[in-house]
């Protein structure tokens, strides 16, 4: 029998439309049982899953809130997301599924679920993740749209060719059977990892403004982590994958004894490597990735390039696809974090505050109008706000001061 979907008091409502956490909390704590028994209905052979499936649901109400005007609009778009999440779900297991069985893959027992608490935990810290620009949607699933294309493609018969050159035929359907083999099991594992990746994100590690973070991964290998920045792990990591999927920055002491590959995936751009040091940065609302190597080697590929890093360099990816060597300042500015340092090179006003904010916390307003645009450079540490105030100051020409309790640069 279908369980009863509570209803929702109106200020409760009222709350969410206004972007009230409580709001989000209260109805996912009281309609939790209920949507847990959804998902687990939907999801017989992989219930583990369920409890993760309702907490992705519900991070959905808390995106479409403004849209969600009574009790019972709350009821239909969680039911109709926990439905859809439960397919989708079951569509990459029986994915993942069907990869193990090919490859001979004895797939480990599931991970105990979550209880309630921890999947608030995990909402929480996700409604707070920067927000991803549209852009790099749109050029995430025209990507998803190529190799999806490229798998058509790949499946079509060849067209017979004469009778009369059988050594070459011969020759031509041996390469092309090995280039085809191996293109679909590259295919395989890319599509499982990215399955992997999609469906461990509510898993993941994330750093809020002002803060960075350190942890050890499973494998041995250590990570640290820019303000504002995102790191989600496949399942079992350091198993059978040692793949990561990074949205801001990050450095990787990678564990050496390890036959796999390490990688770190970015927006758009793979960097693997066999040990060494290495640092990506990639935040969405910055013009290009970029990737420096402290230690060994590292490979960095995109859809349109792909180069090898050696130790000391540090390279640039562009938003096309295209690796160029990094200049010594934008290295500086990409990195000086892992440091303790803010740099900033020739930047403007507006964009010295936006940094202000990611990584000292601070919500500073340039109330002279005139001033946003103004050239500065500054390089302050991360332990000193007052520092990168007094550069902005200086470099902007602006006073630091508060205005009905916001603090705000204006004008000397």
């Amino acid at each position: 029998m279908t369980p009863t979907f509570p209803p929702i008091d109106p200020a409760t409502i009222s709350g969410l439309n206004a972007g009230d956490e409580q709001a989000l909390e209260k109805i996912f704590r009281t309609h939790y049982p209920v949507l847990l028994q959804l998902a687990l209905d939907a999801l017989p052979e992989t219930p583990a899953s369920a409890p993760r499936v309702v907490a992705s649901a519900v991070r959905d109400l808390w995106d479409n809130r403004a849209s969600v005007q009574d009790s019972a609009a709350a009821a239909a778009f969680l039911t109709r997301e926990v439905a859809n999440r439960a397919e989708a779900t079951r569509v990459r297991m029986r994915a993942v599924q069907r990869f193990e069985k090919h490859e001979g893959v004895t797939p480990k027992a599931p991970h105990s679920a979550p209880d309630a608490d921890r999947l608030w935990a995990e909402i929480k810290a996700a409604i707070h993740e920067p927000a991803v620009d549209q852009a790099t949607v749109a050029r995430r699933r025209r990507e998803q749209a190529r190799h999806g294309a490229a798998g058509h493609i790949a499946t079509m018969g060849a067209q017979p060719t004469s009778w009369k050159v059988p050594t070459i035929i011969g020759l031509v359907a041996a390469l092309a059977a090995v280039g085809l083999f191996y293109w679909l099991n590259q295919s395989s594992r890319e599509q499982v990892i990215e399955r992997m990746l999609t469906e461990a994100e509510v898993n993941a590690v994330t750093t809020m403004p002002g803060q960075l973070g350190s942890l050890q991964l499973a494998d041995g290998s250590a990570v640290r982590l820019g303000a504002e920045s995102r790191l989600v792990t496949v399942p079992d990591f350091g198993d059978r994958y040692r793949t990561v999927r990074v949205t801001g920055t990050g450095s990787f002491t990678v564990a050496a004894e390890n036959e796999t590959p390490f990688e770190v995936r970015t927006a758009g751009a793979i960097v693997s490597a066999s040990s060494g040091v290495l640092s990506v940065r990639d935040y969405a609302d910055e013009p290009h990735a970029t990737v420096r190597v402290d230690g060994g080697e590292a490979q960095v590929s995109t859809t349109a390039s792909e180069r090898t890093v050696a130790a000391g360099q540090t390279v640039v990816v562009e938003r096309d696809g295209t690796i160029r060597d990094a200049t010594a300042a934008e290295g500086a500015q990409a990195f000086a974090w892992a440091d303790g340092r803010l740099v900033l090179n020739d930047v403007t006003a507006g964009t010295a505050v936006s940094q202000l904010k990611r990584w000292y916390g601070m919500t500073v307003a340039i109330v002279d109008s005139s001033a946003v645009g103004r050239v500065l450079s500054l390089d302050v540490p991360l332990d000193s706000s007052q520092a990168a105030i007094e550069a902005i100051e200086k470099g902007a020409e602006l006073r630091f001061g508060y205005r009905e309790r916001q603090m705000v640069f204006e004008r000397r």
